[in-house]
């Protein structure tokens, strides 16, 4: 009897050791996949999902990754501003980097500590938010893209 007890507790602890390695390692190998505002079909767009399905944007060219806009909340600089507090009401967020119509945020889940990019683009012209969420690494996301994208837009809605 205790010799199955003792390699279960071996066999946690190596499992509890990898997660930990892989929880330290993994942030620091990934980069961002933020690629900022681009020039397309005569206007400033958010850039288009990759291949993978590890990506949701409103500005995708595949309907299965493509999402809905955020609607403006007043002026450019007062949507921007309630971006920015989205953002900081969430304690898996930070506000990566802001530049004029453009926000970056970043988001990390809790178990692993993989880091998303979630991009922002205020589209005045447009009365339009521009949303584009992705995963750093990996091929497939389970959903978690589409989830962050879905709450970050009723938490728009509600606020």
């Amino acid at each position: 009897m205790r010799k199955p007890l003792v390699s279960f507790v071996i066999t946690l602890l190596v499992i509890a050791a990898l997660l930990f390695a892989v929880r330290a390692l993994i942030p620091r190998f990934s980069a961002s996949v933020a690629q900022g505002p681009v020039e397309r079909d005569g206007g400033r767009r958010l850039a288009d999902c990759p291949e993978s399905p590890n990506c949701q944007g409103s500005d995708s060219g595949e309907a299965e990754r493509r999402v809905e806009p955020l609607p403006l909340k007043g002026s450019a600089d007062e949507t921007m501003d309630a971006l920015v507090a989205l953002i900081g009401a969430r304690s898996d967020a930070a506000v990566a980097s802001r530049d004029g119509d453009y926000l970056h945020a970043t988001f990390t889940s809790s178990l692993v500590g993989y880091i998303d990019d979630v991009e922002f683009l205020v589209d005045e012209s447009a009365g339009i938010v521009r949303i584009r969420s992705a995963s750093r690494i990996g091929h497939s996301d389970l959903g978690a893209n589409a989830r962050r994208v879905e709450a970050l837009r009723e938490a728009w809605t509600r606020g």
